[in-house]
């Protein structure tokens, strides 16, 4: 049972010739997440026989709302992260300089593998596989394990 109600992915951008309207996501999205987000979506129609294809087309029909941030500030471990703090909406952080600095271990990850990574963690929480409590008011990360990490990083582009 996931404990986050329905919420809906929203992203503005043409998909394998469905249009996909996003004025939720769109609506505050900073210029360097657009700028990575309609990167993807123009790599994903060139490339639309990649399990990350299907993960974006499902998560676009699907009724989870996603916020996107691509961000300056490092997450504590990897490259980036997902959460909600209001159980309403996942959001998905991504560390824009995590491909390119020297001696960090995740350089050879590309901008649309890390797209890729993180929207497979909702297509995660879309199964089941994943999920969130409210505990105490914090929403809390649960079922989540090395082995969801692992099912995400398959996906790499």
């Amino acid at each position: 049972m996931k404990t986050i109600p329905a919420l809906m992915l929203a992203v503005a951008g043409w998909f394998c010739g469905m249009q996909v309207m996003g004025e939720a996501l769109v609506q505050g999205m900073d210029s360097l997440t657009e700028e990575w987000l309609v990167a993807y979506i123009s790599f994903l129609e060139r490339n639309p026989g990649l399990e990350a294809a299907r993960d974006y087309q499902l998560l676009s029909r699907s009724a989870v709302r996603i916020r996107l941030r691509i961000t300056d500030q490092k997450p504590a471990s990897g490259s980036g992260y997902f959460r909600t703090v209001d159980g309403q909406t996942l959001d998905i952080f991504i560390w824009h300089l995590g491909n390119r600095r020297a001696g960090n271990r995740e350089q050879w990850q590309s901008r649309e593998g890390k797209l890729a990574h993180e929207f497979h963690h909702a297509v995660q929480f879309l199964r089941g596989e994943i999920g969130f409590l409210n505990v105490s008011g914090e929403w809390v990360l649960y079922a989540y394990d090395v082995y969801d990490e692992y099912d995400a990083y398959r996906v790499k582009i």
